[in-house]
This record gives structure tokens, C-alpha cells and sequence, in this order.
């Protein structure tokens, strides 16, 4: 069932813009596919399409864009647009194979140690909502484990030839660092040059696999912590004949949307991610997830992406679904204005006071926003430990030392 109809504020005038929104998706229905060939028959200003596609949150829906019109109207692109586009494509594959041979050894790895792991977001996501097509591209390697198995997973990967990506000198600084944040970062640098994408990180090496390894969904700063409730829930699928745990179909969505959220939306590729887990979910049991959403007081959360995906993808969601969206009122004037900043240049990075504001408007008490704000101000994490390393009896004072050196970054500019 749909919505209301798309608000004026979603008619697009701008071709280009109705173009990508139209490739963004695995699979064209017969509607999309019309409307597709109606716009490149009207006519596109293709320097224009590539400038938007060059914004650094929309490389990864070239490959997208590519794809459909390389299959509808094969030829119709000019050649100084088709070679980046097919390039960047093929790219894309070989990456994607590349990330995949490398996760998969590390379950592996990690199985034979009894590490229970659990691969997020890239592989998974390729996998599991997108038919295995090279279109969904991604740029690293996320790995949720339990917080026991911390050290032994980080002893298998330096093994392994990686190195942490922050340096902690003494068991016990790092024991205080895990306590606060929830994942760390690791980088094996192979020098393939198939590995190389377009925005990698100004001053790295070509050639780097980018590993995340995760001890919980969130940081102690989000006001919910579900990681429990999802260990309890997961199931298997099969990737390359290799057996691999995944969230269960309800927590792959509040993953998505918590995510999501967490990024402030501010990727095409995040919503188009929810659209596929919609197209690729039919028998999906959405009351218990509705329940469940709320049990844990993620539904507003649940529900802003969600209707996302209904109004910039334009995926149907069930009759109840959409009864529960519009309780919620502020959830739309949200999606809109997501909408609006999605096309904006000065968009390649996320303004941390915005995505701030967001999830702190979709929290469901006062309790949990007075802790998703306190926590940001005063919990400590990565940046404060970069920022001044103090002795371990003297760590404490990173509580309050957070809040002058945020108020510094965001509001002294020197």
C-alpha cells in the first residue's frame, strides 16, 4: 500500500536527479522502466548526471546507473560518459570478489578459534538484497564478534597481517577504550590495485582492505544497547558454499534503519538498502517487527526509514505499516528534508551537529534523549584519545576534557 501521494516537494523537474532515482534499485518494474525510457528519450544533460554522480556520497550509485541503462538502451551513453562509468563497474566486481575471498577467510579464521562472527552491511548486503549483482559497492569489511573474544580476534588479525588503525600502548588503555566505543578499525595493505576505489581516504595507501571489527551495534552513546536480543536471533546463509552467520530479517532492518540514522541518511545507497530488504522480503512478518521495534523504542527510527524507502525509491510497505507511519508526525517533515540535502554537494560529509539532532529527534523518551546527549558531550572515544593521551590513573579526566575540546572543533574555528 502507498502513502499519501509523493508531497510537492518530491516532484523532481531536474532529469538527472529522476534518472538516478530511477536506477537505484536492483530490479525495474514495468512503471520504472517507462519512466526511465521517458526521461532518456526527453533527453539528459549528461555532464550534469556525472557531476551529481561524482559527489563523493553517490560514487556507489554509478554502478547502478550504469547498469540499467547499459541494459535498456545499450549505446545511448556518450563514450566520454560510458568508459568511467564501465570502468568503475568493472571495478566494482572485481573489488566486491576480492572483499569477499578476504571475509570469508577471516570467518574461517575466526571458526577455528570459536569466534562467533558475524559479517555486516557489504558482502551480506550483496549477498542477502542484491542478487550477487556488482552494483552494490562498498569500501571495507564489517565484522560484529562478542567482547570477550576482543583480544583473541585482534591477536588472529595482526597475524593475519593487519594493523590496528589506533594505537593503544598497554592492555589496560585499551581495556578503557573498549569500555567506551564499540568498534576499531584495521588496514592490510596488498598493493592490488583492484582494490583501489575513487574516494579513498586522502593520504592512505592504494591497495588497503579496511576492516571494522565491531563488539556491539552502537556505542555506549546510543541510549539502547540490542546486541544481546540480536546474538539470541541469528541465523545462516550460505556464501560460496562457506556457512556464515547473519542477523535474523527483522534485526538486518533495524540494523539498516539504526545505521542509517547514524549516517544521517545522507547516502542514496543507505535508503536504497532498505527499499531492496522491502522487494526481497514479501513474507516478511512486519506486526512482530512493529512490536518488537517498539519493545526496544527504535520505532521511529524503524519508521523514518522505511518511509524513506517508500518515497524516495517508491516501494510499497503494508496497509498496517503505513497506519503506524502516520501516527508519527514528525517522521515525514524528516523525510523530507533527508530528501533535500541527499542532491546537495557539501553533503561528502556528514554535519555532526545534524546527525545529532536527527537521531535525538527519533528517540522515544526524554530519558533516552538526555542520554544520547550527554553521552556524545561527555563519554569519551577515539578522538579524545588522539587528542591528549593521559596516563591510565588519569584517564578519567578525558569526562572532562570531551566537552572543551568538541566545543573547540565545532564552534573555534582555528
Amino acid at each position: 500500500m502507498k502513502l499519501n501521494p509523493v508531497p510537492p516537494d518530491f516532484q523532481l523537474k531536474d532529469p538527472e536527479i529522476a534518472l538516478i532515482l530511477c536506477c537505484a534499485r536492483v530490479k525495474l518494474t514495468p512503471e520504472m522502466e517507462m519512466r526511465l525510457r521517458h526521461i532518456l528519450e526527453t533527453g539528459v544533460w549528461w555532464d550534469k548526471l556525472m557531476g551529481i554522480l561524482s559527489y563523493k556520497q553517490h560514487w556507489s550509485i554509478r554502478s547502478f546507473v550504469f547498469y540499467h541503462i547499459n541494459c535498456i538502451f545499450p549505446g545511448i551513453l556518450p563514450k566520454a560518459i560510458e568508459l568511467p562509468l564501465r570502468q568503475q563497474f568493472d571495478r566494482a566486481k572485481t573489488r566486491n570478489q576480492c572483499f569477499t575471498d578476504e571475509l570469508l577467510k577471516i570467518i574461517a579464521l575466526f571458526d577455528q578459534n570459536n569466534i562467533s562472527a558475524v559479517p555486516l552491511k557489504g558482502v551480506v548486503l550483496l549477498n542477502l538484497l542484491y542478487n550477487d549483482l556488482p552494483i552494490r559497492a562498498f569500501s571495507d569489511i564489517d565484522i560484529l564478534i562478542k567482547k570477550e573474544d576482543l583480544s583473541k580476534a585482534k591477536y588472529l588479525l595482526i597475524n593475519s597481517e593487519y594493523k590496528p588503525g589506533f594505537d593503544l600502548t598497554s592492555d589496560r588503555e585499551e581495556a578503557f577504550y573498549f569500555r567506551f566505543d564499540h568498534e576499531c578499525d584495521f588496514i592490510k595493505h596488498t598493493g592490488d590495485k583492484c582494490l583501489e576505489f575513487e574516494f579513498d581516504t586522502e593520504g592512505a595507501l592504494k591497495g588497503n582492505i579496511y576492516l571494522d571489527l565491531h563488539w556491539s551495534i552502537r556505542s555506549r552513546r546510543f541510549p539502547r544497547q540490542i546486541d544481546i536480543e540480536f546474538w539470541n536471533r541469528l541465523s545462516y546463509i550460505k556464501i560460496r558454499n562457506q556457512r556464515v552467520l547473519t542477523l535474523s530479517p527483522s534485526d538486518l532492518l533495524f540494523f539498516l534503519c539504526i545505521h542509517g540514522t547514524k549516517e544521517a541518511w545522507y547516502k542514496l545507497q543507505l535508503i536504497c538498502d532498505v527499499a531492496e530488504f522491502i522487494r526481497t522480503n514479501p513474507q516478511f512478518d512486519w506486526d512482530k517487527a512493529i512490536k518488537d521495534a517498539c519493545r526496544l523504542r527504535i520505532q521511529k527510527i524503524v519508521y523514518l526509514g522505511l518511509l524513506l524507502a517508500h518515497m524516495v525509491i517508491g516501494v510499497d510497505l503494508p496497509k498496517d505499516v503505513v497506519t503506524e507511519i502516520k501516527s508519527e508526525k514528525k517522521i515525514k517533515s524528516l523525510a523530507i528534508q533527508i530528501f533535500h540535502r541527499l542532491f546537495h554537494k557539501n553533503m561528502s560529509r556528514i554535519p555532526v551537529k545534524y546527525a545529532l539532532f536527527l537521531e535525538a529527534q527519533l528517540l522515544e523518551t526524554k530519558f533516552d534523549k538526555l542520554h544520547h546527549y550527554g553521552g556524545h558531550l561527555f563519554l569519551p572515544g577515539k578522538g579524545d584519545w588522539a587528542f591528549l593521551k593521559l596516563p591510565l590513573p588519569l584517564s578519567y579526566l578525558h569526562y572532562l576534557i570531551r566537552p572543551l575540546r568538541l566545543f573547540a572543533k565545532h564552534y573555534i574555528r582555528i
